[in-house]
């Protein structure tokens, strides 16, 4: 049963005019990537366009890749971080030497051409439904600025998103069969990718038992008889669960990632839980969404979303004979969507939003089905193409813009590039070298300073860190065992500061507080007034 034919007729040559220059736009807004790589060096593209938690997978694979061991301080054993992401940039490392910019921009660069790669599957798996729709869908794609936020941010989430639409693509090929495991070079090739995907990102076990779950109900309704390929491939994908498990509880002493209990121990309340949830409703309005929020603009990315979702529906919908097909194809990645936000809500009670990857991928199948019920108005069809030029080319321009200006850091928010200089600058210059420090937010301080240093959220720390944060009156015990002398933290709201040092019980006595505002007379305050209370601080304490 096809998915669906295109659902307008104009002349093949008008037709091809404007898919070409919707390509064009395309090409326009990825074109901004080789702009960031060639204005910034590795330092810069970090500050401005990295999460800092990427520098937790950056500074261990730059540990094991010098034989060290999986390690963030040089001291603790970690396993916070999705393995696979870790031994790509590991190996990265390993043949690079490990020091300097060129490990790091042959990362960037790779991820840009993930990035592009996600963009031609993409287009690929959507084309045979609708060419024009597709092509829109995949400009805005590469156009906009939630797709560089999501995916350009040095974290797995480009790995997996490729990973994804990879299997989209064979899924729109094969259509019904995509569940269907025919041969047993359909059987090793879906085993493993769906282990692949479970190593880049250990959430996407979702999809892979939506996957044999569909596989198993539709082999039992059509009696196919492929029920021992499902389950070989689902024993093999248990095998490697397994084997990851067993070498977490070898190398650490717990299952999981020590990231992910940090995560799911805490509790934001119910109000911090709608809050996550609102944030996966941004990203999936991304490609059509203002690429900033604030006063106005909340309400429209709501209306967007609202727009979306009805055309979402419709696309399973409409036309009429087709829902069960599409359900069979697009269903797997629509409901681990769904399970990926309902775990970022309610396993870490809304103390971490998680990632917004899958959110902005089945926004992206919303936008193309808005798309393609807009390019089917054949009566209005040539003003809803103009529109959709001129909405790409708004989009184009609004990145292009984003990458050009004066950069604020992509991780501290609104404060100035300067201020994780002078932080560094601290650091490297200041602290004796025999020191141990710990840091909030401390991925690129880490890595950047060349300083080992312990990172004071636990997400690339040991187990003893981990049982430390679950009984505060421990933890300035552990912080004496460690011999760590200083901690470096950033504020940006009011009572941040107390609540750092409420964290180990004020326990421990204050010998010197340094403001590096006032320390190198850098004008925080007055430089960036939306900021309730910014500051850097870095605090000796009496061990």
């Amino acid at each position: 049963m096809p998915l669906g034919t295109t659902q307008y007729a104009d002349d093949r040559r008008t037709d091809n005019a404007w898919w070409w220059l919707a390509i064009a736009l395309g090409v326009a807004g990825a074109a901004r990537y080789l702009a960031i790589l060639l204005r910034y060096d590795a330092y810069g593209i970090a500050k401005f366009f990295m999460a800092d938690d990427a520098y937790y997978y950056f500074q261990v694979a730059r540990h094991v890749a010098a034989g060290d061991g999986s390690t963030f301080d040089g001291m603790h054993v970690s396993n916070g971080y999705h393995p696979l992401w870790l031994l790509f940039t590991a190996g990265i490392f390993r043949l690079t030497g490990g020091s300097g910019d060129l490990p790091l921009m042959i990362i960037h660069g790779l991820q840009f051409g993930m990035l592009i790669a996600s963009a031609v599957l993409l287009y690929h798996a959507l084309k045979p439904i609708d060419r024009l729709a597709a092509a829109f869908t995949v400009a805005l794609f590469l156009a906009s600025n939630a797709t560089r936020n999501y995916l350009y941010n040095g974290m797995e989430s480009s790995l997996a998103f490729l990973l994804v639409c990879l299997l989209l693509r064979i899924a729109t090929d094969r259509g019904v069969r995509f569940m269907r495991p025919d041969s047993w070079r359909y059987t090793f090739g879906m085993f493993a990718l769906l282990a692949t995907l479970f190593l880049t990102r250990l959430e996407t076990s979702l999809f892979a038992a939506l996957w044999l779950l569909g596989a198993l109900v539709l082999d039992a309704i059509d009696r196919t008889r492929h029920r021992t390929r499902i389950l070989l491939i689902g024993f093999g994908l248990a095998l490697v669960a397994a084997a990851y498990f067993a070498v977490n509880l070898q190398l650490v002493g717990v299952p999981m990632p020590i990231s992910g209990y940090v995560k799911a121990g805490g509790w934001g309340g119910w109000l911090q839980s709608a809050r996550v949830f609102s944030n996966h409703r941004v990203a999936f309005a991304g490609l059509l969404g203002p690429p900033i929020q604030g006063r106005g603009l909340n309400e429209l990315t709501l209306l967007v979303s609202a727009v979306l979702a009805v055309s979402l529906i419709g696309f399973f919908v409409r036309p009429r004979g087709t829902f069960l097909t599409k359900l069979l194809v697009f269903g797997p990645f629509v409901l681990f969507a769904a399970g990926f936000v309902a775990a970022a809500v309610f396993v870490t009670h809304g103390s971490f939003p998680w990632y917004l990857w899958p959110a902005l991928l089945t926004g992206l199948f919303a936008t193309f089905a808005l798309f393609r019920f807009l390019l089917g108005l054949r009566r209005v069809s040539g003003l809803v193409r103009a529109l959709m030029v001129i909405g790409t080319v708004c989009f184009v321009g609004a990145g292009w813009v984003s990458v050009l200006k004066d950069r604020t850091l992509a991780d501290w928010g609104p404060m100035r590039g300067y201020v994780m200089d002078a932080t560094i600058r601290f650091i490297r210059e200041e602290i004796p070298a025999g020191d141990r420090v710990g840091a909030y937010s401390s991925g690129m301080m880490t890595y950047f300073s060349g300083r080992e240093m312990e990172n004071m959220e636990g997400l690339a720390n040991g187990l003893d860190f981990y049982h430390a944060r679950l009984k505060p009156d421990t933890f300035a015990d552990y912080l004496r065992r460690n011999k760590i002398r200083w901690i470096v933290f950033r504020t940006t709201f009011r009572g941040e500061y107390d609540a750092h040092l409420a964290e180990w019980g004020n326990q421990i006595p204050i010998v010197r507080r340094i403001d590096l505002d006032q320390f190198y007379q850098l004008d925080i305050r007055a430089r960036h007034p939306s900021i309730e209370e910014p500051g850097v601080y870095v605090l000796e304490l009496g061990i």
